[in-house]
């Protein structure tokens, strides 16, 4: 019976820590990608990302949904350079003095690759989206130029929550990206040939580049956060003007997709800040904001424009885009990097204290039984357990 007991223990033992590889394994978190004919997909458990026709035009959802009122999509649908002529930071219609379209442009892509971290190993994926070579730049009155521009798109999810933590000379930002439900993509331009100012009457010399993205889904309507609260809009409904993001003094600005029922149900959000590099050096310049509801080619967007300075070199930006609330992660809410289930832990806890007290037990029995000069010596007692809850040591036992 005590043999049969003691057996009893080791198998819990060995079957509770065989199945905490497919606990692990199944975290639903753990990003995938695949590349399919006209298109590529990164995807957890929580967020599917689709990138249509291979190029930064994205449509995204909770996983394993199929209706088309819950996707979301995404789209960096061109460049603007404008004359800040107000000096209000941002961009607005009439200002603008060349444009080129990145929607038509033949991109290039990585393979996924992975990305690791200093402490866990693999954390998340990414694949890079390239455009570099000559781009049609459409100026009022004159013909197009096609100067060479290069623009890159890195698509990266985690699976854990994680910060990216950025230094920049004395200044520094931090970017929190929720795992498995977010994507985070890095946004790097360089070669656009600045020439607002002798194209403008005015002479102002205050040149900027805008970024457009669209944004839309089934019911088309948002929630901007701003200094003063959040502001809704209707995308469905067409305004005359874009209006200056009022935005908050945090480092992460959001805009909210809202389901039918008016509750926040995806977002895109950006840094306040970019990063330009040239010539060996880095200097933070600042991001400003503006937006407005109209349609364009017989579907109602919301137009949102990220306006940066005039810059030599390469411009760095950190947008993304996600599934539910974005948060600014602290230490209490990162998820556990280890999902196991508290039953297969207790179990295996329960066991390993029973075999530590038989073990015990049959030591003093041992110890209490007359000594005879002959000892029989057995070939030590292997216990192989993938427990980290009991770690067996090979000893001679006397019978």
């Amino acid at each position: 019976m005590k043999k049969l007991s003691l057996a009893i223990l080791l198998v819990g033992l060995i079957l509770g820590s065989m199945y905490i590889p497919g606990v692990l394994a199944a975290d639903g978190r753990e990003p995938k990608g695949k590349e399919e004919p006209n298109r590529i997909v990164m995807n957890t458990a929580s967020l599917t990302a689709v990138f249509e026709g291979k190029k930064p035009k994205i449509t995204f959802y909770l996983t394993n949904t199929t209706k088309r009122a819950v996707e979301y999509q995404l789209n960096f649908k061109r460049l603007i350079e404008f004359n800040d002529t107000n000096r209000d930071e941002v961009y607005q219609k009439g200002e603008e003095v060349a444009w080129a379209e990145l929607e038509p442009l033949t991109w290039t892509h990585t393979g996924f690759y992975n990305i690791t971290g200093p402490t866990r190993g693999r954390i998340g994926i990414g694949i890079n989206f390239t455009y570099s070579g000559p781009v049609q730049i459409q100026r009022p009155g004159t013909q197009p130029e096609r100067p060479t521009v290069t623009v890159k798109f890195a698509a990266k999810i985690y699976q854990y929550d994680v910060k990216d933590v950025k230094t920049v000379g004395y200044q520094g930002f931090e970017y929190s990206v929720i795992g498995g439900a977010e994507v985070k993509v890095d946004v790097i331009l360089s070669g656009w040939p600045f020439g607002a100012e002798k194209y403008d009457q005015y002479y102002s010399r205050n040149p900027k580049l805008a970024l457009e993205v669209h944004l839309h889904s089934g019911h088309n309507r948002f929630e901007v956060e701003e200094r003063n609260g959040r502001v809704l809009v209707n995308a469905n409904l067409t305004e005359t003007r874009e209006r200056k993001m009022n935005q908050t003094d945090a480092v992460e600005q959001k805009i909210h997709y809202l389901n039918a029922t008016g509750k926040v149900a995806g977002f895109f959000k950006f840094v306040n800040v970019a990063i330009v590099k040239a010539a060996g050096t880095s200097r933070t310049v600042k991001v400003y904001s503006s937006y407005i509801a109209e349609p364009e080619l017989g579907e109602r967007q919301f137009k949102l424009f990220l306006a940066y300075p005039k810059f030599e070199g390469t411009l760095e930006h950190d947008p993304s885009f996600g599934i539910g609330e974005p948060a600014i992660l602290t230490p209490e809410e990162t998820i556990p990097e280890f999902p196991i289930s508290t039953a297969i832990v207790l179990l295996m806890t329960l066991s390993a204290v029973m075999l530590i007290l038989h073990l015990k037990t049959q030591s003093r029995r041992e110890h209490k039984k007359p000594q005879n000069d002959s000892i029989l010596c057995r070939p030590p007692c292997n216990v192989h357990s993938h427990s980290s809850f009991l770690n067996s040591s090979n000893s001679c036992h006397t019978n």
